[in-house]
């Protein structure tokens, strides 16, 4: 479980430990990559009036 705020997270043993820079720079870009697509296929039901699984197939088909 990630925290952003405190930017600590659980292990599997739990105990908590801060992120490393490159572990925090890992989430921050999936959070980017996330936001872009969820953009992306919003984009693509209001243009097609498709459905959500429709419009995140036709997503995934265009990224391979």
């Amino acid at each position: 479980m990630v925290y952003l705020l405190g930017i600590s997270f659980f292990c599997k043993d739990r105990q908590t430990r801060r992120l490393t820079k490159s572990e925090l720079n890992q989430v921050k870009a999936d959070i980017r990559n996330h936001k872009e697509m969820v953009g992306i296929i919003r984009f693509i039901r209001e243009k097609t009036g498709w459905s959500l699984v429709d419009s995140k197939q036709f997503y995934d088909q265009l990224n391979g």
